[in-house]
């Protein structure tokens, strides 16, 4: 009897810990995935900017040569 309680205690522990550790996995992963889309967010800002600054350079160039 004294067994089975103790058992019935030990999962419930490891029940916890599992979802616990699950939690903190899921959270982790979470973490990564919004860091990821932020930097590629960078990334595209970055490279909008470099764009833009060549088009309006070519632009400027145009218009002194017309």
């Amino acid at each position: 009897r004294l067994a089975t309680a103790r058992l019935a205690q030990l999962r419930s522990q490891a029940s916890e810990a599992y979802a616990t550790v699950r939690a903190i996995e899921l959270a982790a992963a979470d973490y990564r995935d919004q860091r990821e889309r932020e930097l590629a967010g960078a990334e595209q800002a970055a490279s909008d900017d470099m764009t833009a600054a060549a088009f309006l350079r070519a632009r400027r160039i145009r218009s002194r040569t017309a």
